[in-house]
This record gives structure tokens, sequence and C-alpha cells, in this order.
């Protein structure tokens, strides 16, 4: 969609739903993915990823008209090439994310989760699940690792747009720190009730 406002200014405002919308839909299968195999840590994983999710959608439907017209060129993100990629990606991390936390303890994990999540939040939080099925890190650690990973992958969302159309930048800047400050205070407010 970036591409696409680069060429189309008037598609400016629809890029920016884009954005947030992936941002909404990464937090939501994340939290899938850790509820699915890690059902103890669901509602301190649920909550912030949630808040994250649901003000991802509600800023994209204020600030988009989605009614633009984005023609019918559009292809699938999905093939072999990528599946292998996430699968050669997921077996580095697991094995640098494991190494990290054994060499460096709690913080190595979380700044390898981090890192991770710049390039892939799916591969951080199913480094995270792996390594808690294994027993070798806890589910808080887990969770802690996913949130994390999580605010790395809204984060680097800016910087793809940096990289595409400036003028998006300032927007999607502000609207993904929203994101991260709502689902990082929902986060801290749900560690503090339990």
């Amino acid at each position: 969609m970036a591409k696409r406002a680069q060429k189309q200014t008037s598609m400016h405002q629809l890029a920016i739903g884009a954005i947030l919308l992936a941002s909404a839909a990464m937090a939501v299968r994340n939290a899938i993915i850790v509820i699915t195999f890690i059902p103890a840590a669901a509602l301190i994983v649920a909550l912030p990823l949630g808040a994250i999710a649901v003000t991802g959608v509600g800023i994209s439907l204020f600030v988009c008209d989605w009614t633009t017209d984005i023609g019918t060129d559009l292809r699938s993100p999905f093939s072999m090439k990528n599946a292998l990629l996430f699968g050669g990606l997921f077996l580095v991390i697991l094995v640098v994310s494991a190494g990290a936390e054994v060499v460096f303890g709690a913080s190595g994990f979380l700044t390898t989760t981090f890192l991770a999540g710049l390039v892939s939040s799916g591969t951080s939080t199913a480094t995270a699940v792996t390594l808690v099925s294994t027993g070798q890190i806890s589910a808080e650690l887990a969770v802690a690792g996913v949130i994390m990973g999580t605010v790395a992958s809204v984060l680097v969302k800016v910087l793809f747009a940096a990289t595409i159309e400036r003028s998006l930048v300032r927007l999607v800047l502000q609207w993904n720190l929203l994101l991260i400050f709502i689902g990082l205070v929902v986060g801290g407010v749900t560690i503090v009730v339990q």
C-alpha cells in the first residue's frame, strides 16, 4: 500500500490504515499462538495484544476512506520461497534466543526477541512458545518476549513507510506509538492486577 501511495497521493490515508490493520492482525495472530500453546498466559498476553489490535482497527477506521479505489493488481504474498525463508529464520532465531537466554539470562532472551521482531514477530512468538514447551524459559518470560517482538514489529512498519514514502512517516509513527503505548499500559495494568 505504501508503494501505491508513493505513486498516488490520494492513497496516503489508505496506506496508513492498511499499516495499522497489519499491526492489528499481527497482534491478534501473536496472541492466538500464545493462547493456544501457553493457555496459562492467556489473560496476560491477550489483553495487551488485544488492546493493540482494537486500537489499530479503530484508528484505521477513523483515519481512512475505505472507499478509495486501489485497482485489482494485488498479488498474494504467500510462496514456497517465503515459507522456506520463514522456516530458516525461525531456526536461527530459536538457536540464538536459547543461547542468549543461557548466556545472558532473561535480558538476552528479550533483546533477541525484540531484534527478531524487527524481521518477523511471528518467528519471535513461535520461538518463545517453543522455548516454553521445552522448559527452557518460563511462561512469563515468553509472554514478555512476545510483547517485545510485537512492539518491534509495529515499530519496523515506520521504517518501511520511510523507505517507500517519506510523507507517511509522521502519521505512521504517531499512530504506531499510540498502539505501543496502549498495549504497554494495558499489559502493565494486567500484570499489576494479577
